[in-house]
């Protein structure tokens, strides 16, 4: 056997484990954008003649503009209405007539403040009957209000932890399948998420809602407590790495926790228990960034 033969293996397998890990992380981001409160709630409205109109309805939107809420338009559907009031407090819908305008039924919900929210359903005049979207009842799409991020802050952290994710899976893998590597991956790791989620990811809450950190311990934001966590599991790898090295089986333990941890945290969706403006409180006259809670 040649002796470049296990090399060529070895950069075989290294390949194939980047390349799982790039589409776990594609899989793990496209569960955190789905499965969180600010992606659009997807429907679809019944007609007489059985078929239907598939719906999407706007979940977030950034303080300094209505939100400009849209339905597919049918001949069926006669006339709509867009139903809506503060989030968190109790009192009655205001009702908005939509306008038909081109291949939609559209109306505006007003702008709020950072952290504000609305709930909203529409109304749809089908043959005469009005149907309802969403269906239940008791639903409401929930549309949560920020402040614009610049995209010189947000991209790098969203790369950041993009980056962070990648290695850090990688790293896990290397524990498994390729013992006595991982220590750059397991520097690069916890580099990532204390620039992307330690420093960045506040300065990004910051824009957006007015606070640099919500989480534990001064408030109940998940997704700041996540990222504290993360980092935390990463960091107690790093330690490990550098006391013991790559090779021992307890630094490799380290690794492979770190990575379920962090696997763990990307389960949870996104912005839960987040930044959420007290209309009470601002009703009582307290100014709209001081009225903002979390949980």
């Amino acid at each position: 056997m040649s002796t470049t033969e296990p090399t060529r293996r070895r950069s075989r397998r290294g390949t194939l484990l980047w390349i799982i890990a790039f589409f776990c992380v594609l899989a793990a981001a496209s569960y955190q954008r789905r499965t969180g409160p600010s992606y659009p709630l997807g429907g679809s409205l019944e007609l007489p003649d059985g078929s239907q109109v598939q719906y999407e309805l706007i979940r977030t939107q950034n303080s300094d503009r209505d939100a400009v809420v849209t339905f597919p338009a049918s001949p069926a559907i006669s006339q709509a209405s867009l139903h809506y009031r503060r989030h968190g407090i109790r009192e009655e819908f205001t009702v908005l007539p939509m306008e038909h305008s081109g291949s939609d039924w559209t109306a505006a919900l007003p702008k709020q403040p950072a952290a504000g929210k609305l709930d909203y359903f529409l109304v749809a005049t089908v043959a005469g009957s009005e149907r309802r979207a969403p269906a239940d009842p008791g639903e409401f799409v929930v549309i949560r209000f920020k402040n614009p991020v610049p995209a010189f802050v947000l991209v790098p952290h969203i790369l950041m932890m993009f980056i962070s994710m990648l290695v850090g899976l990688r790293c896990g893998l290397a524990a498994i399948f390729e013992p006595g590597r991982g220590r750059s991956m397991t520097w690069v790791t916890l580099f990532c998420l204390s620039v992307g989620g330690l420093f960045l990811g506040p300065v990004v809450q910051k824009y957006a809602f007015g606070a640099y950190w919500t989480g534990w311990p001064v408030g109940e934001d998940l997704t700041d407590t996540k990222t504290l966590v993360m980092w935390a599991g990463w960091a107690v790898a790093a330690i490990a790495v550098g006391r013991y090295g790559p090779m021992r089986s307890r630094t490799r333990v380290a690794m492979l926790v770190a990575t379920v941890l962090m696997l763990a945290v990307y389960l949870v969706p996104h912005s839960l228990r987040g930044s959420t403006l007290d209309y009470d409180a601002l009703d009582e006259g307290i100014s709209a960034e001081e009225a903002i809670r979390t949980g």
